[in-house]
């Protein structure tokens, strides 16, 4: 491998590691913060996973002669930026979701850009785990409401209504509300900044600061609907998926007490 493809094949594993790095660092602030036993520990199932993927990339950086970049992001990764402190744990989910999603399709980039075989490997692992921590971020987001008590038979009948609605191509619950909420939230704030810093270089010009103001509203929306698009495709793949590797029916069956 020439010496210019080395250096771009390391910075890209070195920003791999970064991601991964704050991805776990986030993940386990929030789940410090969780109250909820059973979603804690999810937190902190998707926190070692994040961990485990950034040593995978600090091993293959070390393999290829690089030095393993220390991580410089915040401690509480993204758990500590406004828009988490603003919307609370629910919309930090909800916009990790979307993240899980675009380093999916980021990875997807990478496979046929690395052109290093031992790197495409970790890139498929690190890429089926991403799929399976979007599929838990969206159980977290829609998991805050209490289940009602069902007994075996009417569990059994609605996780079958659920399999068969998925399966036919029916529209699940309006996740596009959360998308939208979560989509204002971010796009006023990245706008807000943008119109803030061309006005202050500008001493408050408003042809500048309207034309600034434009170009990010339209950014941002084409950026938010990319990402909220190929994190809900890169779910659907998912679940097709595993719809179609599952052979045979699930069946709830009652336990019997323990005597």
């Amino acid at each position: 491998m020439a010496d210019s493809d080395n250096k771009r094949l390391l910075a890209a594993l070195a920003a791999n590691l970064q991601a991964e790095m704050e991805g776990h660092y986030t993940y386990y602030a929030l789940a410090k913060r969780e109250n909820d036993p059973q979603r804690r520990n999810a937190l902190r199932g998707l926190a070692a996973a994040e961990k485990h993927h950034a040593s995978l990339w600090a091993e293959r950086i070390m393999e290829l002669g690089g030095q393993v970049p220390q991580y410089t992001g915040s401690e509480l990764g993204q758990a500590d930026s406004l828009a988490t402190q603003i919307g609370g744990t629910d919309l930090a989910l909800r916009r990790l979701e979307i993240d899980e999603g675009r380093d999916i399709a980021k990875y997807g980039k990478q496979l046929k850009a690395l052109g290093d075989e031992p790197s495409i490997a970790i890139l498929k692992e690190v890429i089926a785990d991403e799929r399976e921590h979007y599929q838990a971020l969206r159980n977290l987001v829609r998991s805050r409401r209490p289940l009602p008590a069902m007994s075996p038979e009417q569990a059994q009948e609605e996780l079958d209504r659920l399999l068969n609605a998925r399966k036919e191509g029916h529209p699940q619950a309006a996740g596009w509300v959360g998308d939208s909420i979560y989509g204002v939230n971010d796009g006023l704030g990245s706008i807000f900044g943008i119109v803030s810093g061309v006005s202050g270089a500008t001493l408050g010009n408003s042809h500048f600061v309207l034309i600034a103001g434009l170009a990010g509203m339209v950014a941002s929306a084409l950026s938010m609907g990319s990402g909220a698009y190929l994190a809900r495709r890169a779910g659907g793949r998912s679940s097709k998926q595993s719809l179609q590797e599952s052979g045979r029916p699930l069946r709830i069956t009652k336990l019997r007490p323990a005597r």
